[in-house]
Order: structure tokens, then sequence, then C-alpha cells
């Protein structure tokens, strides 16, 4: 039966490799404490001057904000704090306000979604003298979902509506409903 080797306190085996780095070339006494040598090639580029070393450019920025691309996909965000203070979404029996569920939200959004499709419709076959009137009803439509989903929200909702309303013209070959 073979033993097991026996570890010194710390956990170190007394017959690993020990190392001596104090030794003639740095002049330091053997043991704990001693450096160990370096070789020319390090000492090389500890030493070299700062003017030597090649500079990184700094990456080419736009003078120009980047715009967060938006996916058009329907949007179904929390909503924001101050909506639901407000009452926005009504309130329960004792007076509270109510806060939304998932599915509340997501219906509460497609109905959104749908209405503004109308107005993207009818904005398409409206008589030039009608078409800022639907203009404004539908950027009125976006601000209010904003004011109770954010921003981002609004952004995306309006992606999706402009998206379907491009795929539902294009089924219908340009007809109205």
């Amino acid at each position: 039966m073979q033993r097991r080797p026996q570890f010194a306190k710390g956990g170190d085996d007394t017959r690993q490799l020990q190392i001596d780095w104090g030794s003639s070339l740095d002049g330091g006494q053997p043991g704990i404490g001693a450096t160990p040598p370096t070789t020319t090639a390090a000492r090389s580029v500890v030493t070299a001057p700062a003017d030597e070393t090649p500079a990184i450019p700094a990456p080419a920025r736009s003078p120009l904000p980047r715009r967060r691309s938006v996916a058009a996909c329907l949007p179904v965000p929390r909503p924001l704090p101050s909506a639901i203070a407000a009452g926005n979404f009504g309130q329960d029996e004792d007076g509270k306000p109510v806060r939304p569920g998932t599915y509340e939200i997501r219906d509460i959004t497609e109905r959104h979604a749908d209405k503004l499709i109308d107005l993207l419709d009818a904005i398409a076959v409206a008589p030039a003298n009608g078409k800022d009137a639907l203009q404004m009803q539908f950027d009125t439509g976006i601000a209010a979902y904003a004011e109770d989903f954010g921003q981002h929200a609004a952004h995306q909702l309006e992606a999706y509506v402009r998206r379907q309303a491009s795929f539902e013209q294009s089924e219908r070959g340009g007809r109205s409903r």
C-alpha cells in the first residue's frame, strides 16, 4: 500500500522544486526576498523612452449623434410610474390607480396600433388639404403613447405601425378597406 506524500503546513509539497533566486547576478542574498533576474530584452522594454512607443490613434467619431435603431415589433413595455399614479389606466374599487398587467398592456397597444394604422391609411388616400390634420392626429396618438409608456416604446410603436401599414397596403394592392 502506497502512502500519499505529506504536505508541510500551508499546503507545500516537501518534494517540490525550490528555486533560490538569490545569485551573484544581482548581488542579493540567497533565500526569501531576493528578486528574480531579468533578461536584457525585458529591461529594454521597461526602460524604452515614451517617444519610441507607437501612438494608437483614437477612433474616429461622427460629428452627428448616432440614432439608435428601433425594432419594428409590437412593444409591450412597462407603463411609466407617472402614468400609473395619474390613473391613466383606471382606478380600482378603492380608488387606487390600476397597474395593468402584460396581457392588458398588449391589448392596449394592439388597439392603439390599429387606430394608428387606420390613420396612416387615411393619410395615404386623403386629399392634400386634409393630410395635415390627419398627420397631427397620428402624431398626437404617438405622443399619448409616449406619455404612458415612454419615448422609446413610442418610437417602437411608430416603427411597427408604419411597417404594418406598408404590408397591408401592398397586400391590398392600394385599395381601401
